[in-house]
């Protein structure tokens, strides 16, 4: 009996302490981000967490990390903060956001593949495609854009959740990051007319609904045939997403050099002069 009694308070003893120790976790993860706030900052962000924590469906949107991202899009003021949180959930729900990982991409992503499995030297998670190659008026004439602009938002969700799987590993991750080889871009096949949209919908989309989420992004061998997009883009990016972007041209070792600073070889494909080989049909073969 006594034996038993002291399984079952052992038992108890270890779960509170697991559970004490992802408490802990979770508030130290998100240093960076929260603990700079003033007290000023403090409080509203204590005070929007009161006032919309009945209306979050899900517990990671409970932590600080991921409302104060709101309010700092609305300058602190809550209730802006608020309308602009309900307008993501609703945007959430009207695009069965929770299960877009379950539908079949299949035909997109064997011509349009993006990669996750990657991280940068400060452990960020590298969203990675070689995008100049991607046949974007090819898709449209066929009818694709639609299903191709929701892979788009598709990978930032992904890459979302990604950030997410590696906090509940206990890495003080908080976002992730992009690694684009452009080459081959050209105004004519990857920015026709017909495909600013997709350029449109992807970068409005991050800017509204996953707000501060990138915390680099690299282009590299960038035609400036591409200043076309960025022109079109820049507008609705707000200055932090301007402020992470870094576009280099065709000068591969000037890039070559910066992408090393940044990413192990061993993290990143032979696209940007790393280790991991990509096969695709059509793809430049670097071996």
């Amino acid at each position: 009996m006594w034996g038993y009694v002291r399984i079952k308070s052992f038992l108890f003893s270890s779960v509170t302490i697991i559970l004490l120790s992802l408490v802990t976790l979770g508030q130290s993860m998100y240093f960076e981000e929260v603990e700079s706030l003033t007290s000023s900052q403090r409080d509203a962000l204590d005070k929007f967490r009161e006032r919309v924590t009945p209306i979050l469906p899900h517990d990671y949107m409970k932590s600080d990390l991921y409302l104060v991202r709101f309010l700092r899009l609305k300058d602190f003021r809550i209730r802006d903060a608020e309308n602009y949180l309900q307008e993501t959930l609703q945007w959430r729900q009207l695009n069965s956001m929770d299960s877009i990982d379950t539908e079949d991409f299949s035909d997109i992503e064997k011509d349009f593949p993006l990669f996750l499995d990657g991280v940068d030297k400060k452990g960020r998670v590298i969203l990675e495609g070689f995008f100049g190659e991607w046949k974007l008026r090819t898709a449209v004439i066929a009818g694709k854009l639609p299903k191709l602009k929701r892979y788009g938002v598709k990978a930032i969700e992904d890459a979302t959740r990604k950030v997410r799987e590696l906090q509940y590993q206990g890495k003080n991750v908080t976002q992730w990051v992009m690694l684009l080889n452009m080459e081959g871009f050209n105004l004519r096949e990857t920015a026709c007319p017909s495909c600013l949209p997709y350029y449109l919908n992807f970068v409005s989309s991050y800017e509204k609904y996953y707000p501060y989420s990138v915390g680099h992004m690299v282009f590299v061998n960038t035609p400036e045939a591409f200043e076309t997009v960025l022109n079109l883009v820049r507008p609705i990016m707000n200055a932090q997403t301007r402020k992470v972007m870094k576009v280099f041209g065709t000068n591969e070792a000037q890039w070559e050099a910066y992408v090393k600073k940044h990413f192990s070889i061993s993290e990143i494909s032979e696209w940007f002069g790393g280790y991991k080989p990509r096969k695709f049909s059509g793809y430049p073969d670097f071996v």
